[in-house]
């Protein structure tokens, strides 16, 4: 730049060397984009003497978010201690239980934190269920009438004296896919599978349904501790052709390694909790 402030013969040579590179298309987009990044910073500027005006200066803006914070992280920690306190169990993501009575005891705030948790862990949903939606569940829940609703994926049902939240399949069925030896995959956002790279072939993974539930009841003939036939159904079990190989959710049950040998060990899937 020349001391009058005007640019020089050089400068001006090696802007218009720089532009030469660009088409005429690229350059107008950069321009719009400052010339709307400078209006934006003065809608800024005015939105934060509007807000300053009325008391909300970023100092006031800052101590609100953290407060929500420690609201949070209260109310996380408060759900936690009722999770443990109503013996939550999530039987290795076949289906959740915990002690109606105690859960019925906390208050709404923390009944629906946890009510919420075990949607999202359960539902195998992309989004999350709406607010006002789990808090007419919580009404719901709190009537003596109660006998079941579904929401966001689940089914949640009494059983005894027990609050219990299933998997429900809904009219599209659960997923199918195939893994390699050495794959991992999410299934149905519920669990992470994986298959050890000696297993020596394809598998097909597919919830474990009405006729893979019989077939698992003739393996494990005479254990009484098989879930429910509704949870049983939704987990994801490894196939080959029409053969149930295992269902690793039930690894640990009696006879399940005898009954699956060692395809029980080259097979995994974890509850994402």
């Amino acid at each position: 730049m020349t001391g009058n402030g005007s640019i020089s013969e050089q400068a001006r040579a090696a802007l218009g060397a720089n532009l030469a590179e660009f088409t005429v298309g690229e350059i107008a987009v950069a321009v719009k984009r400052t010339l709307e990044g400078a209006f934006e910073r003065v809608r800024v500027r005015k939105a934060s003497a509007d807000l300053e005006a009325i008391g909300l200066t970023n100092a006031k803006m800052a101590l609100s978010a953290r407060r929500l914070e420690r609201a949070r992280e209260a109310l996380e920690a408060a759900a936690s201690a009722l999770q443990a306190s109503a013996a939550l169990n999530l039987h290795e993501g076949a289906y959740a239980s915990l002690e109606a009575r105690v859960f019925q005891a906390a208050p709404e705030d923390v009944r629906l934190r946890v009510l919420s948790r075990l949607v999202c862990a359960f539902g195998g949903q992309p989004e999350s269920v709406r607010l006002a939606k789990l808090e007419s569940l919580i009404v719901r829940l709190a009537t003596a009438t109660f006998a079941g609703a579904t929401l966001g994926g689940v089914l949640v049902a009494r059983r005894a004296d027990e609050l219990c939240v299933f998997r429900e399949p809904g009219r599209a069925g659960l997923p199918e896919i195939t893994l390699a030896p050495g794959d991992f995959a999410v299934w149905d956002r519920r669990f992470r599978l994986g298959v050890a790279p000696e297993a020596g072939g394809r598998i097909v993974v597919r919830a474990l349904g009405a006729s893979g539930y019989a077939q698992l009841r003739r393996q494990l003939k005479g254990v009484a501790a098989l879930p429910p036939a509704r949870a049983a159904a939704t987990l994801p079990a490894f196939w080959h052709e029409s053969a149930l190989l295992a269902v690793p959710p039930l690894a640990h049950l009696p006879g399940a390694a005898a009954a699956w040998g060692r395809k029980c060990g080259l097979c995994s899937a974890e509850f994402l909790w």
